[in-house]
């Protein structure tokens, strides 16, 4: 890392912190007065590398590249979380926010019992429509939109997140996911998802970003998906299941959260969404303990057991969910790749 470089990527520093620093003063009369502080920031490729273990090789780092390292984990410019400090005042009555990478914030109110949502963006068109038909199968917090579309507000899930249960909860809690993602799927199934997986494959191998080996895993599979996708049909789907989103009490109750990424989508993304973020249920689903959930899938889509295995299913999610994130959100489509491409085969095959 050149001395350019750290000064370019403090500059970047500084202006993720001003920028910060200004949406907080415009969101001032949400939030309780006082000194805010940086609890901690979400770098979700810090965990990516165990996705490419042959391919993210540990690389000796200069001490200017370890220097900066601890500067930005000071402040980094991107999804910090904050939290009112000891000596907040009642100016508003949101305690902790979360910054979007798209810029937005989400503003926690315990007093309330509400999350807002402070989006830079409005809501697309048909969102109120696709979520109440969304929360007929999956069970989630009240809610409502304000008249500008950028504001959403909702009730605070109970429990704690999916992804912090114990395996046995998870597989549980996830075999019910896929038992209500099968109902959405008969309610709301059409056409076929050809055009959303070529798309994916032609963003993929068009992007000079993804490493050689990956894109040619992707150009080696595109022909098996292109045909297989023909006979997938598309259902109303949440868009980013994970176990981020689902919240889950002590007595195994669960709740979905984040709706804003719904959208017509293969028939099995939400379920193969969940799988590819969870080693422990991805390694369920390729013994058979999700057999009987991914067969009642299946049905509700009118997709023949020959045509719906389960490999080719869990990569055109990772394809699609990686473009997806990208076009909506920012982020480097290789790095999401890499993170969501299924462990297992690439550990194997690396």
């Amino acid at each position: 890392m050149t001395p350019g470089s750290v000064l370019r990527r403090l500059g970047s520093i500084r202006r993720g912190k001003a920028a910060l620093a200004g949406r907080l003063r415009e969101e001032a009369p949400l939030l309780q007065g006082g000194r805010w502080v940086v609890e901690s920031a979400g770098h979700a490729h810090r965990a990516g590398d165990a996705a490419f273990p042959a391919m993210h090789a540990p690389r000796p780092r200069s001490s200017s590249a370890r220097a900066l390292s601890i500067l930005t984990r000071l402040m980094p410019p991107a999804l910090p979380i904050l939290r009112a400090g000891a000596g907040a005042g009642r100016t508003g009555s949101a305690t902790t926010v979360v910054q979007t990478k798209a810029g937005g914030l989400i503003l926690f109110d315990a007093g309330r019992g509400v999350v807002v949502h402070r989006r830079r963006a409005n809501l697309p068109v048909g969102y109120e429509t696709h979520r109440e038909l969304l929360q007929r199968h999956f069970p989630g917090p009240g809610w409502s939109l304000d008249r500008d579309r950028r504001t959403l507000t909702e009730d605070l899930a109970p429990g704690s997140v999916l992804r912090e249960q114990s395996p046995a909860v998870r597989l549980a809690v996830a075999r019910d996911m896929l038992t209500a993602s099968a109902g959405a799927v008969a309610a709301t199934r059409r056409g076929t998802a050809a055009d959303q997986v070529e798309a994916a494959v032609r963003a993929v191998l068009a992007d000079p970003s993804v490493p050689t080996e990956l894109a040619a895993r992707v150009r080696t599979a595109a022909e098996e998906l292109g045909a297989a996708a023909r006979s997938w049909p598309l259902a109303l789907s949440h868009g980013d299941l994970t176990g981020l989103n689902v919240m889950v009490t002590p007595t195994g109750e669960w709740t979905v959260i984040d709706f804003e990424d719904c959208a017509e989508l293969p028939y099995f993304f939400d379920a193969c969404s969940l799988l590819i973020r969870d080693e422990h249920l991805l390694d369920a689903a390729r013994e058979g303990g999700f057999d009987t959930q991914l067969a009642t899938l299946h049905a509700a889509a009118g997709v023949r057991p020959t045509e719906s295995s389960l490999e080719p299913q869990l990569l055109a999610t990772a394809l699609i969910a990686a473009t997806r994130h990208a076009a909506h959100h920012g982020g480097t489509l290789a790095f999401t790749l890499g993170r969501l491409w299924p462990h297992r085969e690439m550990a194997t095959t690396s």
